[in-house]
């Protein structure tokens, strides 16, 4: 686990991310978003198997689903054409990938990083 700490003026920000249990290097972004499995992800350096708890990669999952379906009656509603979903969609799609990037880096989503 690394450990950063910043200091500015009376604020102090600390970051903890979460590495893998092999090499000791933290997840990418890429290792997430190319995943089949929203559970099971490779270590982009060494390949070795991160495991998510099942239960959160399953709410990310439906959370994504019912998200882009409301985006979807949403556009259909006001008329918009396909290429505005198309673009709507994908980029839903990539901030929720973000954000659970970021929620399994930082530990909020339990899982065999270190």
């Amino acid at each position: 686990m690394t450990k950063t700490a910043i200091e500015t003026g009376y604020q102090r920000v600390i970051t903890i991310m979460k590495s893998c249990p092999n090499c000791q290097k933290p997840p990418t972004f890429i290792a997430v978003l190319s995943a089949l499995n929203p559970a099971r992800i490779r270590c982009t350096y060494c390949k070795q198997t991160i495991i998510i708890k099942t239960l959160p990669a399953v709410l990310a999952t439906a959370t994504a689903l019912i998200l882009s379906l409301i985006a979807i009656a949403t556009i259909d509603h006001f008329g918009y054409g396909m290429s505005i979903m198309a673009i709507a969609l994908i980029s839903l799609g990539l901030l929720l990938e973000a954000a659970y990037f970021l929620a399994i880096r930082s530990g909020r989503i339990a899982s065999n990083l270190h």
